[in-house]
């Protein structure tokens, strides 16, 4: 039967160089003689301890290699951030491109036909400065979608890669208009056709009427009317 492994001893030492040291484990416990040097403690009335260089050493060291891991942790997580921050502006970037690609730059298109809105709009209180605007792209779907907040005076538009220049614009004059009717309530009403009617036309020099988007049953039918005036009014522009 093998014996059992006995633990490493370290020395264990005073101050005084007049005091041999002694072997002993790592661990000692607080009441351990071992861990106190008599004729010390004996000499200055309170207890002395020993102390083992080797075992200072030994926990420099790992405190030495526990703060370079946590320095390389540190490096890593942050050079992950990095990555991880370029990677999404990458991905905004190619977003924003994809968006001004299909239907061009909807924030100028806002601030140029605004003045319009305001001037044809039934309401008095319609604020000076234009709404708030998100325009996101739509992975899934192939039309551009819209929708406006009348009390917050914001809209979002939601434009797929094969969406055009038309699509985006007309969807734009098409929430703006929401803004702008002063029924707000009645959602898609006959007030709203108009207001949008005299929007494209002022905005984009289209020749439709009221009348031509109405004589369409449902409200997408209409809004391809008002789309197609100003894909018209693009290409006798030469746009």
């Amino acid at each position: 039967m093998s014996a059992k492994a006995q633990p490493k001893r370290y020395r264990w030492s005073c101050a005084s160089p007049d005091h041999p040291g002694i072997l002993a484990p790592s661990r000692l416990r607080r009441i351990d003689l071992r861990r106190y040097c008599i004729p010390c403690s004996e000499a200055s009335g309170v207890l002395v301890e020993r102390t083992s260089a080797a075992l200072e050493k030994k926990r420099e060291t790992k405190t030495d290699q526990r703060k370079a891991k946590a320095k390389r942790q540190t490096q890593t997580r942050k050079k992950r951030r990095d990555t991880s921050t370029r990677q999404r502006s990458r991905r905004q970037d190619a977003r924003a491109t994809a968006i001004t690609e299909a239907v061009g730059d909807l924030d100028a298109q806002l601030k140029r036909i605004w003045p319009i809105v305001r001037d044809v709009s039934p309401r008095d209180d319609l604020p000076v400065a234009p709404p708030a605007m998100k325009v996101t792209l739509r992975t899934r779907e192939s039309f551009v979608s819209g929708y406006a907040w009348y009390h917050q005076h914001r809209i979002h538009i939601g434009v797929p890669r094969s969406a055009d220049h038309s699509e985006g614009c007309g969807t734009l004059a098409h929430e703006l208009a929401h803004l702008a009717a002063a029924d707000r309530e009645l959602g898609h009403h006959a007030a709203f056709w108009i207001v949008l009617v005299d929007i494209v036309c002022q905005a984009y020099g289209t020749v439709l009427t009221p009348e031509e988007v109405l004589s369409e049953p449902t409200k997408y039918l209409r809004q391809q009317v008002v789309e197609q005036a100003i894909r018209d009014a693009r290409a006798s522009a030469g746009v």
